[in-house]
């Protein structure tokens, strides 16, 4: 796997144009990897191995409904062992590669009721999961499934409880994002983790607000609506926020240090197609 850390727009854009022709030949292997499959828009499998099965397997490729002419491959390749697809395999590689965590770390993941809850649950001794079940549920309180509800902008736990928070695709769909981090910051022990994925918007230095909540609790749309999948409604997540690198700024701004993204590719592990990006912040010691 070829991992690159990003700090800033600048360091993108010297990244981008350093990698132009190294981009250039894993785009056309993606064509040739799709392109036998792309009249029948049929699923088919692509061999790799496979970090969080740690073994061979064959990876599920889907065609996105949208009509696009190639699948989305940061939310395919699903290895069928664990039913992580190419973001969430990555995710944990890179989370061994650069958190120092050990089998006995405290860590919080801001989900429950997924594969990767599952995954990680098999790794850590002292891990802690929990799903927003509404406004009508107290925080650290669990349902009927023994899910337990959070509200990432007032999380229950209390000061320095957790050596590492993970967080992979959640914070766009908090209105209060910023809150959210704070609360973050506050619940790591000093030196512990942030390590999270959102969608991103490489090229641009600004957030991009699709959404947000008025005063009287409505939302207001700036954008069209974009939702994204949540595991526990079958109605979706609405998405507020497509973030750029003032990202980076929001972190240090809520109290974090060395906040920075790290770029991730591999033909050997499936993750294909452009680079994957996530970010870690470290509270600081």
């Amino acid at each position: 796997m070829t991992l690159h850390r990003i700090d800033n727009l600048p360091e993108f854009e010297r990244h981008w144009l350093r990698t132009r022709e190294l981009r250039a030949a894993r785009d056309a292997e993606a064509e040739a990897i799709c392109a036998p499959h792309r009249a029948a828009r049929a699923a088919f499998t692509l061999p790799a191995l496979s970090y969080t099965a740690a073994q061979a397997a064959e990876l599920r490729v889907d065609w996105p409904a949208s009509g696009a002419d190639q699948p989305h491959w940061r939310e395919s390749l699903t290895c069928p062992a664990t039913g992580l697809n190419s973001r969430l395999r990555a995710s944990m590689q890179v989370l061994d590669a650069r958190a120092g965590l050990h089998a006995d770390s405290d860590v919080y993941i801001t989900e429950q009721v997924t594969p990767l809850f599952a995954h990680l649950r098999g790794r850590f001794a002292r891990l802690t999961g929990s799903e927003y079940l509404g406004p009508g549920h107290a925080g650290g309180a669990a349902n009927e499934a023994g899910t337990r509800h959070e509200d990432l902008t007032r999380l229950s736990m209390a000061d320095a409880s957790f050596d590492a928070v993970l967080s992979f695709e959640c914070l766009e769909h908090i209105p209060d994002f910023r809150s959210a981090i704070a609360q973050i910051r506050r619940v790591l022990r000093p030196g512990g983790r942030f390590f999270f994925s959102v969608p991103f918007c490489a090229g641009l230095q600004p957030n991009t607000i699709r959404a947000r909540v008025s005063p009287d609790g409505t939302v207001e749309h700036l954008l069209p609506p974009e939702y994204h999948g949540d595991p526990v409604s079958s109605g979706g997540c609405l998405c507020f926020t497509h973030f750029g690198w003032q990202l980076m700024e929001d972190l240090r701004g809520a109290g974090f240090v060395d906040a920075h993204g790290l770029a991730a590719w591999s033909r050997t592990f499936g993750y294909i197609g452009e680079e994957l990006l996530f970010f870690m912040a470290t509270r600081p010691a």
